[in-house]
């Protein structure tokens, strides 16, 4: 999950009624008790499970949900969902992994594919495996999105880990087991759950 924010912290418990958010860093500074507001359905608010945060360039804040992706303006939610007509919307409603990335491009990770927001039209590019290319995402089911120090985007799914070498053209790197290749013998499993940043470099959390 992603828990991205300049104006304090979040606290997500999925599969609740509601998510709250914490916003404390000017209380702490004051000496007051935070304060925690709630938003719920009845707010406008997809559905009550929220499996991923992030905040975008111009503030505003995503939660993705088992059904539908939710951009809030601290006031009011819009709500974008898969629409089967239009090759423009979302590739899938159950919203997986989010990142807003060093260019302020934001990615959606979906059980049906990756997705880049183009704010100025306010539509998706939807970014899916091709049997037929080598070069394209590895599976469609996308856990986890991450940047790394050199600016560089990993994505996780169901089979394997992929290194995006070009955002324009959405071509990828795949990483996966390989029992006679040494550099790739650390990855045991085709799952990936996590990407987490270490001394040593970036560690890949497998389920």
């Amino acid at each position: 999950m992603n828990y991205k924010g300049t104006a304090g912290g979040f606290f997500l418990k999925s599969g609740c009624f509601s998510l709250v958010l914490f916003f404390c860093n000017y209380y702490f500074s004051i000496g007051q008790k935070p304060i925690f507001n709630r938003v719920s359905i009845e707010n406008g608010l997809s559905q009550s499970s929220v499996l991923t945060i992030v905040q975008d360039a111009k503030g505003f804040l995503w939660f993705g949900t088992r059904s539908g992706l939710n951009r809030f303006d601290t006031r009011n939610f819009r709500v974008y969902k898969n629409v089967p007509s239009d090759p423009k919307s979302i590739s899938d409603n159950y919203i997986l992994s989010s990142l807003c990335d060093s260019r302020k491009t934001l990615w959606i990770g979906t059980i049906n594919g990756l997705n880049k927001y183009n704010a100025e039209h306010d539509c998706f590019k939807r970014i899916t495996n091709d049997p037929s290319d080598k070069t394209s995402l590895s599976n469609n089911t996308v856990h986890c999105i991450y940047q790394d120090k050199k600016g560089r985007i990993w994505i996780g799914t169901d089979n394997g880990l992929n290194l995006m070498k070009d955002a324009e053209k959405t071509a990828f790197i795949r990483f996966s087991h390989q029992a006679g290749n040494p550099a790739c013998q650390a990855i045991t499993s085709g799952l990936f759950s996590k990407i987490m940043r270490a001394s040593s470099g970036l560690v890949p959390a497998m389920v």
